[in-house]
């Protein structure tokens, strides 16, 4: 049986204390009886829409350079979206040489080592997930192939799942490893644009 959230927050290390993770932590034991892996908080307003404001939104959304996704990823990034289509083959392995940079690698024995402060021995945030996802894997399930929200231990899953959550991100932003991944992300996106001539 598979954990019922998604990877939220870890993917490429991007954890952050939003208004999700706060309630739902990594989406792994907790969603239960809660939105599904793929929840999208403008599901109900979307379906709403009628077909042509539906496919304007998509457009508004979705456009390369002014759309929505854009200026969110500009603005929280800085000025690397990607809007090329051919930048997501370009990047296919990136995330490995991200990791692999020292500086990168000098933030995340940092962040082990706050972990371990706090009493966890965790060498990946990856880790985290492993651990979580093998417990809940153990709990009896119901025929939907997911505990009920009364399951016998879970309660006890879920609290663990929110106080990893919270120390992660915690030692995640105070060593350093966000900034690390984020800047050295710009950097191979940069080197990559520059070297295939993909800037608008």
């Amino acid at each position: 049986m598979q954990p019922a959230g998604s990877l939220l927050g870890l993917t490429e290390g991007f954890a952050n204390p939003t208004s999700y993770g706060e309630k739902y932590a990594y989406g792994l034991s907790t969603t239960v009886d809660g939105p599904p892996s793929t929840f999208d908080p403008n599901a109900e307003r979307i379906a709403e829409l009628s077909q042509a404001e539906t496919a304007q939104f998509s457009n508004d959304f979705g456009r390369p350079t002014d759309g929505c996704l854009s200026i969110g990823h500009k603005e929280t990034f800085g000025n690397l979206l990607v809007v090329d289509p051919r930048m997501s083959q370009f990047m296919a392995g990136s995330y490995d040489r991200v990791r692999a940079d020292q500086r990168v690698f000098g933030a995340k024995e940092r962040w082990s080592e706050c972990m371990r402060a706090h009493g966890f021995e965790f060498d990946e945030r990856e880790d985290i997930l492993n651990e979580i996802g093998e417990q809940f894997s153990r709990l009896p399930t119901a025929e939907n192939g997911l505990p009920t929200p009364d399951t016998a231990g879970l309660a006890e899953i879920q609290a663990r799942e929110h106080q990893l959550y919270k120390l992660d991100v915690s030692c995640f932003l105070e060593s350093g490893y966000m900034a690390a991944i984020r800047n050295v992300r710009r950097e191979v996106e940069n080197e990559i644009i520059e070297k295939n001539d993909l800037r608008p």
